[in-house]
Protein backbone atom coordinates (compact mmCIF):
# COMPACT_ATOMS: atom_id res chain seq x y z
CA UNK A 1 0.00 0.00 0.00
CA UNK A 2 0.77 3.27 -1.08
CA UNK A 3 2.31 5.60 1.95
CA UNK A 4 1.71 9.06 0.21
CA UNK A 5 -2.12 10.05 -0.85
CA UNK A 6 -3.00 10.24 -3.86
CA UNK A 7 -4.02 14.19 -5.01
CA UNK A 8 -4.96 15.96 -7.75
CA UNK A 9 -5.21 19.28 -7.91
CA UNK A 10 -7.59 20.95 -10.75
CA UNK A 11 -8.01 23.93 -12.59
CA UNK A 12 -8.69 25.35 -15.99
CA UNK A 13 -5.70 27.19 -15.74
CA UNK A 14 -1.89 26.91 -14.70
CA UNK A 15 -0.29 28.21 -12.72
CA UNK A 16 -2.93 29.03 -10.18
CA UNK A 17 -4.10 29.06 -6.74
CA UNK A 18 -3.57 25.39 -6.24
CA UNK A 19 -0.47 25.04 -8.31
CA UNK A 20 2.54 25.85 -5.35
CA UNK A 21 0.63 23.89 -3.04
CA UNK A 22 0.59 20.88 -5.30
CA UNK A 23 4.38 21.25 -6.07
CA UNK A 24 5.34 21.72 -2.55
CA UNK A 25 3.57 18.52 -0.93
CA UNK A 26 5.45 16.37 -3.83
CA UNK A 27 8.47 18.27 -3.13
CA UNK A 28 8.35 17.33 0.67
CA UNK A 29 7.52 13.76 -0.39
CA UNK A 30 4.27 15.00 1.47
CA UNK A 31 1.60 13.62 -1.45
CA UNK A 32 1.97 11.93 -4.81
CA UNK A 33 0.57 15.14 -5.82
CA UNK A 34 -0.67 16.34 -9.45
CA UNK A 35 -1.80 18.91 -11.41
CA UNK A 36 -4.52 18.73 -13.74
CA UNK A 37 -5.39 21.51 -16.34
CA UNK A 38 -6.77 22.08 -19.93
CA UNK A 39 -4.58 20.95 -22.78
CA UNK A 40 -2.84 24.17 -23.53
CA UNK A 41 -1.86 25.20 -20.20
CA UNK A 42 0.02 22.07 -19.89
CA UNK A 43 1.70 22.19 -23.00
CA UNK A 44 2.92 25.79 -22.29
CA UNK A 45 3.97 24.66 -19.11
CA UNK A 46 4.88 21.28 -18.82
CA UNK A 47 8.67 21.63 -19.72
CA UNK A 48 9.04 23.38 -16.02
CA UNK A 49 6.68 20.85 -14.22
CA UNK A 50 6.62 17.24 -14.32
CA UNK A 51 3.52 16.87 -12.50
CA UNK A 52 0.85 18.40 -14.83
CA UNK A 53 -2.04 16.42 -16.56
CA UNK A 54 -4.65 17.50 -18.58
CA UNK A 55 -8.28 17.12 -19.34
CA UNK A 56 -10.15 17.62 -22.76
CA UNK A 57 -13.46 19.36 -22.12
CA UNK A 58 -16.42 17.76 -23.41
CA UNK A 59 -17.41 20.21 -25.90
CA UNK A 60 -16.65 24.30 -26.06
CA UNK A 61 -16.04 26.39 -23.34
CA UNK A 62 -14.81 30.09 -24.58
CA UNK A 63 -17.76 30.84 -27.09
CA UNK A 64 -21.26 31.60 -25.96
CA UNK A 65 -23.22 28.16 -24.97
CA UNK A 66 -26.59 26.87 -26.37
CA UNK A 67 -28.32 29.29 -23.98
CA UNK A 68 -27.72 32.97 -22.32
CA UNK A 69 -28.86 32.25 -19.22
CA UNK A 70 -27.53 28.84 -18.41
CA UNK A 71 -24.34 29.66 -20.51
CA UNK A 72 -22.00 29.19 -16.97
CA UNK A 73 -23.58 25.96 -16.24
CA UNK A 74 -23.14 24.56 -19.35
CA UNK A 75 -19.45 26.04 -19.66
CA UNK A 76 -19.06 24.13 -16.01
CA UNK A 77 -20.88 20.65 -16.79
CA UNK A 78 -18.64 20.70 -20.45
CA UNK A 79 -15.60 21.00 -18.18
CA UNK A 80 -16.55 18.91 -15.15
CA UNK A 81 -17.22 15.92 -17.59
CA UNK A 82 -13.87 16.07 -19.00
CA UNK A 83 -12.18 16.16 -15.61
CA UNK A 84 -14.34 13.41 -14.79
CA UNK A 85 -13.03 11.18 -17.44
CA UNK A 86 -9.45 12.41 -17.21
CA UNK A 87 -9.65 11.43 -13.58
CA UNK A 88 -11.00 7.52 -13.90
CA UNK A 89 -8.00 7.33 -16.48
CA UNK A 90 -5.24 8.92 -14.47
CA UNK A 91 -7.12 6.48 -11.29
CA UNK A 92 -6.50 3.54 -14.25
CA UNK A 93 -3.30 4.22 -15.30
CA UNK A 94 -2.24 4.54 -11.49
CA UNK A 95 -3.52 1.34 -10.55
CA UNK A 96 -4.77 2.98 -7.67
CA UNK A 97 -7.94 5.28 -6.77
CA UNK A 98 -7.36 9.12 -5.76
CA UNK A 99 -8.06 9.84 -2.45
CA UNK A 100 -8.06 13.59 -2.90
CA UNK A 101 -9.35 16.07 -5.87
CA UNK A 102 -8.70 19.62 -4.68
CA UNK A 103 -10.61 21.71 -7.16
CA UNK A 104 -13.38 24.92 -7.26
CA UNK A 105 -16.38 25.36 -9.69
CA UNK A 106 -13.98 26.34 -12.40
Amino acid sequence: MPSQPLIVFVGAVYPSQYSLLCSYLRDQKMADAWFMTTPGHKAKHEAQCDHLLSFQPDGKIVEPQSYYYSSKVERSARICRGVLAALKDFENKQGRKIDLVVAHSL
